[in-house]
């Protein structure tokens, strides 16, 4: 079986995202329940700088080096979640310009070929569930911080018929 992908919307590259920011705690869980993570960052970034900015501000006014503690530890904060931020947005970025990806499914496993620059084999022994999230399924890996194969959630019934009719052992996790 041949998947063929034009194009990915602007909420499939989110739903990735998203993935990939739990991807450990997924791995671990498969009834773990994914949520916007990258909003989440978004507001924890927000907050952490106006916090920074406080007790800059309270530095300044008291010159007390319990504030400057406090400052260093927010500005930390804030650079680390916008590190992630950033690095999400990239990623979304990435998946949008993409341009045209194939999956083979064999007995064996799944081959994905970008066509461009990569090209990436998969066994079956490799994967430990498939995960239904928004607008994707995610195959994810027996193996910690390894790569997760995402396709669009179109295509459920195609894959969900042929692990039936090879037999393969992938149950399917909302």
């Amino acid at each position: 079986m041949t998947i063929e992908l034009e194009t990915r919307d602007k909420q499939y590259a989110l739903d990735v995202v998203n993935i990939i920011l739990c991807d450990l705690k997924l791995e671990d869980d498969p009834w773990f329940k994914v949520r916007n993570w990258r909003l989440r960052l978004i507001v924890y970034f927000i907050i952490t700088a106006v916090f920074f900015l406080i007790s800059l501000l309270l530095v300044i006014r008291y010159k007390n080096i319990i504030l400057g503690i406090c400052s260093a530890v927010f500005l930390f904060c804030a650079i680390h979640s916008y590190g992630y931020i950033y690095n999400s947005g990239r990623i979304i970025k990435e998946l949008l310009n993409k341009g045209r990806s194939t999956y083979t499914f064999c007995k064996d496993g799944i081959e994905f070929d970008h066509h461009n620059n990569q090209k990436t084999s998969f066994q079956w022994e490799y994967f430990r569930y498939i995960k239904r999230y928004g607008t994707g399924l995610f195959f994810i890996p027996k193996k910690k911080g390894t790569a997760i194969l995402s396709i669009p959630k179109q295509y459920e019934y195609e894959i969900k018929n042929f692990l039936v009719e090879n037999g393969i052992a992938l149950d399917i996790y909302d």
